[in-house]
């Protein structure tokens, strides 16, 4: 039952993850408790990890660390939903949030290994580079929000820190992340400081070079498999 379940996911795994990704995107701003925006988050980081896990062979210290991010980051920011003061609050989430970072890069970097590691592109690393591009996106909203924790008037954000919920204030700096990879750049929200500049211009390059040099080339490996396979005719 383990090896059917285990394949059917395999088969299926970065697609329901962009999916879930983008399901849980257009929700984010509507979460009205923390508590289910923290379960979702959750949900999302053990789904990466698994799809990260899933692309190959990986060292047992590898995934060892990457199962102790997960359940040091789950209980960080279980323990932050509980406490009454606003600053002891605040300290847990930086921990919560810097934990994410450390992961979701791992996963990234598993991602990546598994797409220019294969010698054949299939349907499937085109999955995984579009995983690839939502997680960058993801990481650099979760750098914003560390970097407003920690410096509230880095961006012009219509809610101080102290009354924004943080359903908010992940939507906000997931949307603002959203722009700026993919160079829109809406305007309504704007860095304030040096630090949240340089964050949004090298996501900003991070993102042309991504989709000009990346995808660009692996679409162009995956055209020219698809043609070397088409049997020829006499």
């Amino acid at each position: 039952m383990n090896t059917i379940w285990w394949s059917r996911f395999k088969n299926l795994r970065f697609l329901q993850l962009i999916l879930y990704i983008l399901v849980f995107t257009i929700l984010l701003p509507f979460f009205d408790y923390d508590w289910l925006l923290k379960l979702v988050s959750a949900i999302f980081l053990l789904n990466a990890l698994l799809v990260s896990l899933s692309t190959g062979p990986q060292p047992w210290r590898y995934r060892t660390l990457l199962w102790v991010l997960l359940g040091t980051s789950v209980i960080f920011t279980a323990v932050a939903l509980f406490q009454p003061d606003p600053a002891t609050r605040l300290g847990y989430l930086r921990w919560g949030i810097k934990f994410d970072i450390v992961l979701l890069f791992l996963c990234l970097f598993a991602i990546l290994r598994y797409i220019f590691g294969s010698r054949h592109i299939t349907l499937d690393h085109i999955f995984a580079l579009v995983v690839a591009y939502l997680i960058l996106a993801l990481i650099f909203a979760q750098f914003y929000g560390l970097l407003f924790f920690y410096q509230p008037r880095s961006f012009n954000l219509p809610t101080p820190l102290v009354q924004a919920s943080l359903s908010f204030l992940h939507g906000s700096f997931m949307y603002y992340s959203v722009m700026v990879i993919t160079t829109v750049g809406m305007g309504d929200i704007i860095p304030l400081t040096a630090e949240g500049r340089v964050l949004t211009m090298v996501e900003a390059i991070t993102g042309q070079f991504f989709v000009a040099v990346l995808v660009a080339w692996l679409v162009g490996r995956f055209i020219a498999y698809e043609a070397n396979r088409q049997p020829t005719s006499d």
